[in-house]
Order: C-alpha cells, then sequence, then structure tokens
C-alpha cells in the first residue's frame, strides 16, 4: 500500500533531468537570462532535496535569516505601503475582542480532539470529496489533475509546517503536509492544494515577494474545507475547533501588527531592549512572532483571511457569485485588494461577528 511518505523518487530524477537539460541550453545562449538562471539553480537544489526527502527552506526560514534591522527596515517600507490596511485590521481586531466578552470565546481551547487515525490515502480521499462539491468547473479540473498526479507529488513527513513547494521555471508542484497532528492534515491539504490551483488557474509561479493574494485561495479553501467536513461523520467538533484555532492564530497576528505599526519609529538598541517592551504589550507567544517575522509576513496572511471570511459568508447564500469574486481578485492581483472589494461590494468585517457565533455556537 502507498504510504506517502516521500515523493516518488523516479518522478523527481526525470523531472531534474528535464531542468537539467533546461539550464544547460540556456547557459548555450548569447546572453544568459540572470534572472531565469537563478530561479533555475534555485529549483535543482530544491528537487535534489525532494530526492533526499528532506525539506526545502520556505518564507519562515527566510525570516529566522533575516537581521533585526532589515526586519524593521521591512516593517517602515510596509507601513508606508499599506497605511489602508490599518483601519481595516483595527475594526477586525475590535470585532474579535467584542467576541471574546460576549461569546466566551477564551473557553473553547483547541486541544487533542484534532488527533484522529486516518490514512493517508484516506485524508487525500477526503480532501478529494470535498473538491468535487465546488460547483467550479475550472477550479475542478485543475484539482482533478493534480490530484491524478499524487502518488507522485505527495507526501506526509512530520514537519514545521507543510507547504505547496515547486519549480519556479515549468510550475510544477509538491505538496508537503506536516504528519504531527492527523486531523489537521485534511485542512492542510486542502490549503496546500488550493496554492497548487492557484499557481495552476495563473499559469505562473507565485511567491511572496510579488503577490499580495499568495495566501487568498489557500485560506478561503481551508475555511470552506473546515464548513464541509463539518457535516461529515464525527468531525464536527475538529473541524469548529480547528477553525477557532485559526481564527486566534489571525487575531495574534492583528495584535502583532498593531504593536509594529506603533512602534515603527522607535529606534531600539539592543534585541533585548525591543523584547523586553514588546513584553508589555502582547503575550509571550506574540512576542516570539514579533521578534521573529516581519509585518509582510502577518499581513500576507491576515488581510486574505479577512477577504475570505466575506467571500466564505457569501459561499454559504451564493457560491457561484462567492467563486466569481475569488477569481476577480486572483485576476486583479496587481490591483488594491481594498478597492477591488469595494467594487464587488464586500464590506471587510462585516460577517467576522457573525462567522464567531457560528464557529461557538451561540
Amino acid at each position: 500500500m502507498r504510504k506517502y511518505n516521500s515523493f516518488n523518487r523516479n518522478y523527481l530524477k526525470k523531472h531534474l533531468k528535464e531542468i537539467l537539460k533546461y539550464k544547460e541550453k540556456l547557459e548555450q545562449a548569447e546572453v544568459l537570462d540572470e534572472e531565469q538562471h537563478e530561479l533555475i539553480l534555485e529549483d535543482i537544489k530544491n528537487l535534489k532535496l525532494f530526492l533526499e526527502n528532506k525539506s526545502i527552506d520556505t518564507l519562515y526560514d527566510e525570516l529566522e535569516n533575516e537581521s533585526l534591522s532589515e526586519k524593521r527596515k521591512n516593517n517602515k517600507d510596509y507601513f508606508k505601503q499599506e497605511k489602508e490596511s490599518i483601519p481595516v485590521i483595527r475594526e477586525f481586531n475590535d470585532t474579535y475582542q467584542r467576541a471574546v466578552i460576549n461569546l466566551d470565546l477564551e473557553n473553547f481551547i483547541c486541544d487533542k480532539c484534532t488527533d484522529t487515525a486516518y490514512t493517508h490515502k484516506r485524508l487525500l480521499h477526503m480532501v478529494h470529496d470535498f473538491y468535487m462539491t465546488i460547483p467550479d468547473k475550472e477550479f475542478k479540473d485543475i484539482f482533478n489533475k493534480l490530484y491524478s498526479d499524487r502518488i507522485y507529488n505527495v507526501r506526509f513527513k512530520e514537519l514545521d509546517a507543510s507547504y505547496c513547494g515547486g519549480t519556479a521555471v515549468d510550475d510544477k508542484q509538491y505538496i508537503s503536509i506536516d504528519n504531527s497532528i492527523n486531523y489537521s492534515c485534511f485542512g492542510s491539504l486542502a490549503h496546500e492544494y488550493a496554492h497548487a490551483i492557484h499557481q495552476n488557474y495563473l499559469g505562473k509561479y507565485i511567491c511572496y515577494a510579488n503577490d499580495q493574494y499568495t495566501e487568498l485561495v489557500s485560506i478561503f479553501f481551508q475555511l470552506l474545507a473546515n464548513e464541509y467536513i463539518a457535516n461529515i461523520g464525527n468531525n464536527k467538533e475538529r473541524a469548529r475547533q480547528d477553525s477557532i484555532g485559526f481564527l486566534i492564530r489571525m487575531d495574534i497576528y492583528a495584535n502583532n501588527l498593531e504593536v509594529l505599526h506603533n512602534t515603527r519609529n522607535m529606534n531600539f538598541k539592543t534585541e533585548k531592549e525591543m523584547y523586553e517592551y514588546f513584553s508589555k504589550l502582547l503575550y509571550e507567544e506574540e512576542v516570539e512572532m514579533a521578534m521573529a517575522y516581519d509585518a509582510y509576513l502577518f499581513h500576507d496572511y491576515l488581510i486574505p483571511y479577512i477577504i475570505d471570511l466575506e467571500l466564505l459568508w457569501e459561499y454559504k447564500n451564493d457560491p457561484e457569485k462567492s467563486l466569481y469574486m475569488l477569481k476577480h481578485l486572483i485576476n486583479n492581483s496587481e490591483k488594491s485588494y481594498i478597492e477591488e472589494t469595494k467594487k464587488l461590494g464586500l464590506h471587510l468585517n462585516a460577517h467576522e461577528y457573525k462567522y464567531i457565533k457560528h464557529l461557538t455556537n451561540k
């Protein structure tokens, strides 16, 4: 029985051979395309790591290697460019805090009910069944094409984080799922397959450096997958806690962004001084995040999440309209997300409280 513990080695070797040929052809050109050459070298490095059943560097790894001064500079740049995001983030945080008080949200602790004993094969079938409920032929066709290659390019392995890695040159994806908590693999699969769908739909490689909507599609389908699975078998409580856990994490990101915004012009002499100052404003877990990551990372998840809550609510009433809106945003990723949601008639944070109430069954 296929256990999906690693990517298919023969598939990887064939893919690597194709990339090496592409590299050789590129290097024989009269003028070397430096940008393309750099992408190829990165692709080759990643494929070799996959052949050794290792992991590639993710955005989190890159941030860990950045100095504090680099992160502080990134934060200043972010807040200069994203002034219109701050009121949206504050409104999200205010609504969340109101829900904590009125809906006893703090009593909903995510615990071991996320543990299950699903086989990898069963998890893949579950995510397939979910995507087949999507009333959009284009998305379903893309998913089915990706799903047909699952024996080659999906693996379950204990990791720091799940990810959809891939090659930028030919846009082939490899889905690596953290297997440390079994039930969460379902949401992770829905999320990472959505990354692959997003890239196939656009026909290009998406990276965090130049695309504000990197997480938009993946978060939407992860949230939708939890709504779907909550109505199947005995998964309602697991799905609910998974969604609440996601919501709590997004409010942590909102808290971090607010503190980073309020301290953007402060000059901390040492990391210790910065840590001690942040400790007065944030919980310990939040302080660790504020020191390790930057405003762009928090933004890349939080703003798409806020948009996706509205798309999710629209989906409950009119799935086709919701997916039309999602595609509109995907196709206009170079434009301001705030302006595009206004054009679509989406009012950000309008249904956040109702969504939390829905999760808490209040």
